[in-house]
């Protein structure tokens, strides 16, 4: 299967899930149906060095730190940006409609 058709699907996946289904169970159960279903549909297991990946001291120690400083990213640009990006009432109906509350903390 095409790379780019593997890296879509789980966004598209939780696209239909989330915004046209409105339904969280419905998007974790697609979307990792699809996590389930590509190794089956795939005739043979593609294997990490026929992708070019090797796995290296510095390798990994690089992926950890670009991992830890996107986090970062994410969410100190979340919590200064939050209020520009998001209406706090639209989220607040929206959870209410999928029958999120505050019960359970």
């Amino acid at each position: 299967m095409p790379l780019l058709f593997l890296l879509m699907g789980p966004t598209i996946l939780v696209f239909i899930g989330l915004y046209l289904l409105h339904s969280v169970p419905i998007t974790f159960a697609i979307f990792y149906g699809w996590l389930f279903l590509i190794p089956i549909v795939q005739k043979r297991s593609t294997r990490l060095s026929e992708l070019g990946f090797i796995i290296q001291k510095g390798n990994v120690i690089l992926g950890l730190v670009l991992g830890m400083i996107s986090f970062g990213v994410i969410v100190i640009g979340g919590a200064v940006l939050s209020p520009l990006l998001f209406d706090a009432d639209k989220v607040r109906r929206l959870l209410q409609d999928w029958h999120i509350d505050y019960s359970y903390t």
